[in-house]
């Protein structure tokens, strides 16, 4: 049986709270974080990322789009591995504008006729184009390679420190449809705003010791349902669960239930969970690992030591259930067999079905 540990964040005054998408929840610097302890923080990385479905494929592609508020770090759609301990296939990279300047940074921008406000940024060549408005958003990569409508489907929901330190966060919670190098697409996902706070040094993009869960669905009886989930191995934690119509649930302790395997393709002691029991607030997490990935590249990257990455199906509760379009991601960093064993963690090696 997988070990339990446990974590709680100590931080006074760290939460997740829901809030209204007005223009506000868009700004620079949002209202929310005016006060002591997220010090005014000023957005700093937009981040997209979720599921991709296409139209008569049962795997799902990994999307992400990794922007600093001024320039690239990369992005691109991701070929899952067909199991969880394999890299992926290969990434939709090359022609998707990776690390540079950003000519076009995230502002607020001339409100078309009909909306209530825009925002967006982007680049003139590779050409990508990123547009938000109060209910929906339009993301674009190159000329003819991707073009996905978003419909935000929850309000945003504010992070005020719970996850991570230093780094308060609001997601976006959306829905999208459109084409991928021509074919008819669906998926579900976060568009999300990291911060930086404004008087202190922390940089949002040090490199911290973390697990994190991000999980999205309808369940059968056609509810939205998500959860977030982010633990250090300093011992902190974080997590909240929403269900359409119900509060958010807002938690600061956490359990993980979890066995964690080696990589069979590196030898460096990174290992990756693969089934894992969280639970926080009075809710019981189960997630399934199905499919892997060694980075957002287009060949693994093994370079990067420490990081692992799993993707997978989940349900609430003690009765399983299928979602339809479902969202489940875990990126870990640092997770180094030594340092999981220290958490009290067991660390195996994979034995193939």
């Amino acid at each position: 049986m997988a070990k339990e540990v446990f974590f709680k964040n100590p931080l006074e005054g760290a939460c997740y709270e829901e809030i209204a998408r007005t223009e506000d929840a868009f700004s620079l610097q949002p209202s929310v974080f005016h006060n002591p302890l997220d010090d005014d923080a000023k957005v700093a990385l937009c981040d997209p990322f979720g599921f991709i479905y296409i139209e008569g494929e049962e795997k799902p592609y990994y999307f992400m789009r990794h922007a600093l508020i001024d320039m690239y770090r990369f992005g691109g759609i991701v070929e899952l591995g067909d199991g969880p301990l394999d890299t992926q296939k290969t990434s939709d990279v090359d022609d998707f504008h990776q690390k540079g300047m950003i000519t076009d940074t995230y502002r607020k921008r001339e409100t078309p006729e009909g909306e209530e406000f825009c925002y967006g940024f982007g680049t003139e060549e590779p050409y990508s184009k990123y547009r938000l408005y109060k209910d929906h958003a339009t993301f674009e990569e190159g000329k003819d390679i991707l073009k996905l409508d978003a419909e935000f489907i929850s309000d945003a929901i504010v992070d005020h420190q719970a996850s991570f330190g230093n780094l308060p966060q609001i997601f976006f919670p959306a829905k999208w449809q459109g084409t991928y190098r021509g074919k008819k697409v669906t998926g579900i996902g976060h568009y999300a705003h990291n911060y930086q706070l404004m008087h202190k040094n922390e940089n949002i993009l040090a490199s911290l010791g973390y697990i994190s869960l991000s999980l999205m669905g309808y369940r059968p009886d056609g509810k939205l349902e998500m959860a977030f989930i982010a633990m250090d191995q300093t011992g902190t934690a974080g997590a909240w669960y929403k269900l359409e119509g119900e509060p958010l649930i807002s938690c600061t302790e956490v359990s993980m239930e979890a066995d964690w395997y080696h990589l069979p393709y590196v030898d460096d002691g990174t290992c990756v969970f693969i089934d894992a029991i969280f639970r926080f607030g009075g809710k019981t997490l189960h997630f399934d690992g199905k499919w892997g990935s060694k980075g957002m590249t287009k060949e693994p990257r093994i370079e990067k030591h420490g990081q692992s990455h799993i993707f997978g199906t989940w349900y609430e509760g003690d009765t399983p259930y299928d979602h339809e379009l479902s969202f489940g991601f875990s990126e870990n960093m640092e997770a180094y067999d030594y340092k999981l064993e220290k958490m009290g963690f067991e660390v195996k090696q994979w034995q193939r079905e």
